[in-house]
């Protein structure tokens, strides 16, 4: 007997009250009925799975994984009963759905910007980056704001810039995009607000994630495609660049021990507001320049004077406003 069929009834029938018999009908098509078995799956395995005093009580609450799960409510809900010998097209036209769906969370930096905060699995198998699928009628930073708070209790909604971000396109057009917050303090109090989620929250120098690129038993695989395009943003933050830059990573690229992706779209982007020392000076001697130029136009000016010319050139004497470049342009005409 399959685990998922020793659930006990009394336990399914309630997650069919409080999840699926009483949803609207435009909330019962294929789709969005998925949504909702999958809250389902969350408040079994949260609340139901592990508990003793449910347990002791000879209820039977076996772990079982979504698409057992799904398939436990599909043969036991009145309206779906009639469709469950088509259960298994249903739940891949699912998947297929929510693999479009985009991505969002955040690449957490401390202070000195060579350690990021991960998270684990619940079973400690993989690091990631805390992040989630959107919500409907959610933008993409309300959604990373959400899943870093839900995942580690860290606020981030003060620090977190639309314009700092390394976004992914796969060839299937999914989306993962992760802003990068920087300058966050070690010892910032962090604890998951999830359960049966998140394993470990830990700061990780990203030094040591370039070394396990090598490993066979990598437990960065998940986010070793970040950690070039990262390198990248931390050496354009510290150097004071403004930029945005996209490029195609191709197969040759990717890391060893790694599935070649379908020709990702790495996008880059990084604009700071704040002044930095030397990016000052360089402003300083880009006005001196524009200084010296305009003190060898005003030579220019006196020597034509000199010579008398009886109609000066206007394509040295000129200024920058509309008036000038139209009699420059009537001029050569």
């Amino acid at each position: 007997m399959n685990k998922e069929e020793d659930i006990d009834q009394n336990i399914i029938e309630d997650l069919l009250c409080r999840f699926i018999i009483n949803l609207p009908k435009e909330e019962q098509t294929t789709d969005r009925l998925f949504f909702h078995i999958q809250a389902a799956h969350w408040f079994y395995s949260d609340f139901y799975v592990g508990n003793t005093e449910i347990m002791n009580a000879g209820c039977k609450v076996p772990p079982c994984n979504f698409k057992a799960f799904s398939r436990v409510i599909y043969k036991h809900c009145p309206f779906l009963k009639p469709y469950y010998e088509g259960f298994e097209i249903f739940f891949h036209r699912f998947n297929q759905y929510i693999s479009q769906i985009p991505v969002y969370g955040a690449i957490i930096l401390n202070t000195t910007l060579d350690k990021v905060l991960l998270v684990t699995n619940y079973r400690n198998t993989f690091y990631s980056f805390p992040k989630g699928k959107i919500n409907q009628n959610e933008t993409g930073l309300e959604c990373s704001v959400r899943e870093v708070w839900e995942e580690t209790g860290i606020d981030i909604s003060k620090y977190i810039s639309e314009n700092d971000f390394i976004e992914f396109k796969t060839g299937g057009n999914k989306t993962q995009k992760m802003y990068v917050v920087c300058g966050v303090d070690e010892n910032v109090h962090r604890k998951t607000n999830t359960r049966c989620e998140i394993g470990r929250i830990e700061w990780v120098p990203l030094a040591r994630m370039e070394e396990g690129k090598n490993s066979t038993n990598n437990i960065f695989n998940k986010i070793m495609s970040f950690v070039r395009p990262l390198k990248l943003w931390i050496r354009d933050y510290m150097s004071g660049k403004s930029k945005e830059r996209s490029s195609i990573i191709s197969e040759s690229e990717t890391e060893p021990n790694q599935a070649a992706p379908i020709k990702q779209e790495v996008v880059i982007k990084t604009v700071h507001t704040e002044p930095i020392e030397h990016v000052s000076v360089f402003d300083a001697k880009l006005a001196e320049l524009g200084r010296e130029f305009e003190r060898k136009l005003e030579e220019l000016d006196k020597i034509e004077e000199e010579e008398q010319k009886p109609e000066p050139n206007p394509f040295l004497t000129f200024k920058l406003d509309h008036a000038s470049l139209k009699a420059a342009f009537d001029f050569s005409n």
